[in-house]
């Protein structure tokens, strides 16, 4: 009789270590899932409007767009004193400025950059181009020495 009440209490333990196993990776899993959760709802944009930073940024557009107006007419100003002539002069998304030459090549010039150095290397540039007899497509200023695409 001891002996059948000791099996059973070894299959009682063994079924009880099992249970235990399974209850024990069942929240295991169930706290990895409840954290996943978490990381990928707080990594989302949050849906509500900060109207303290709308504002800001509605200023700060507006600041832009006066500061690439008078930027545009500084260039403006700046290509008629060197004697360059252009199409139109205009300011792309990245804020550079963008200026069509009548040699229907483009230059692209650096608001963050002094103007006047930029433009006087421009007439530079177009200059010696044209004495070598090379027609280009694009002056690119931005860089720290520029870049001409034939």
């Amino acid at each position: 009789m001891f002996k059948s009440k000791n099996k059973f209490n070894k299959r009682r333990s063994r079924f009880f270590i099992r249970k235990l196993i399974i209850y024990i990776i069942s929240f295991f899993g169930i706290f990895l899932f409840c954290l996943g959760l978490l990381f990928l709802f707080t990594r989302q944009q949050k849906l509500l409007l900060n109207p303290v930073k709308f504002a800001v940024t509605q200023i700060q557009n507006a600041v832009n767009y006066i500061n690439t107006d008078v930027a545009v007419n500084q260039t403006k100003s700046l290509l008629d004193k060197h004697n360059i002539a252009y199409k139109s002069v205009t300011v792309n998304k990245q804020n550079d400025i963008v200026v069509e030459l009548d040699s229907s090549g483009e230059a692209i010039l650096s608001p963050g950059k002094d103007l006047p150095t930029q433009i006087a290397s421009l007439q530079v540039t177009i200059a010696h181009l044209t004495i070598i007899g090379k027609r280009f497509v694009r002056l690119d200023f931005r860089f720290e020495r520029p870049v001409v695409l034939f």
